[in-house]
């Protein structure tokens, strides 16, 4: 495992936008960190000890990993589709650095053979947006996670440095805030749900049916029993039928 080069960093990432970075030795959250941060921020962290998920889940976040926030003004980018933008960045940089293909997992699950290989949390606060990325690069003892989580590493294809792959994903993740038509285009194409049968949770109740699209809006449109229903929100899970 490579020591984290900060100093890299600093000097590669500057972006138009995202001109003010952070690197820190451990920190409870990088998301949580942001909230005290300028518009514009990027804060990156070796190690969290109290990495966040959706749905206040934790996010192992051991030394080995990728893990940065992001924050922005929602009144510099009021239409943009934020989980999609940086869902579509990270298989983008992804792809565009090492050839590597991976997959989004609706609504914020980076996917590779089966497997997460990334989470993002879009938070807002106030008139602040905070994007939270957890990516896992170097292998790791997942624990109780072994047969759900991968490591990006477990490829041969791995060539590049964690500080290389956070660059690439933040300059994706601002030309993608620009173009809601290209984040979406990107995120329809590496969706593993579209056409697939899938559970999910309506009022406590599990339904089930048919990933069919997903709206500009970044809503998932499911047709089942009931007709077609749009989902903005919640965990889905993929049918094996």
């Amino acid at each position: 495992m490579k020591r984290f080069n900060a100093k890299y960093l600093i000097n590669a990432l500057k972006t138009s936008y995202f001109n003010m970075v952070t690197v820190l030795d451990a920190v409870d959250s990088t998301s949580t960190y942001a909230r005290d941060a300028a518009y514009g921020s990027a804060i990156f962290a070796v190690k969290q000890t109290d990495g966040r998920g959706r749905n206040g889940r934790s996010f192992l976040s051991e030394k080995g990993g990728l893990y940065f926030s992001l924050t922005l003004n929602a009144a510099d980018f009021p239409t943009s589709l934020y989980t999609v933008a940086a869902a579509s960045a990270v298989v983008s940089a992804i792809k565009k650095l090492i050839n590597v293909d991976t997959e989004i997992k609706w609504v914020n699950d980076i996917i590779y053979n089966n497997k997460k290989l990334a989470g993002i949390l879009a938070e807002r606060v106030g008139d602040k947006i905070i994007i939270g990325i957890g990516l896992n690069f170097y292998p790791v003892d997942f624990g109780q996670y072994k047969e759900i989580a991968t490591s990006l590493y477990a490829t041969q294809y791995a060539l590049a440095t964690r500080e290389m792959l956070g660059t690439a994903i933040v300059f994706e993740f601002e030309r993608l805030l620009k173009d809601n038509a290209e984040a979406l285009k990107i995120y329809r194409e590496r969706s593993c749900v579209l056409g697939k049968n899938i559970s999910y949770l309506e009022n406590g109740f599990e339904k089930s049916g048919r990933a069919v699209a997903i709206r500009d809006d970044g809503c998932l449109i499911i047709e089942g029993a009931e007709g077609k229903k749009a989902v903005n929100s919640g965990e889905i899970s993929i049918k094996l039928y």
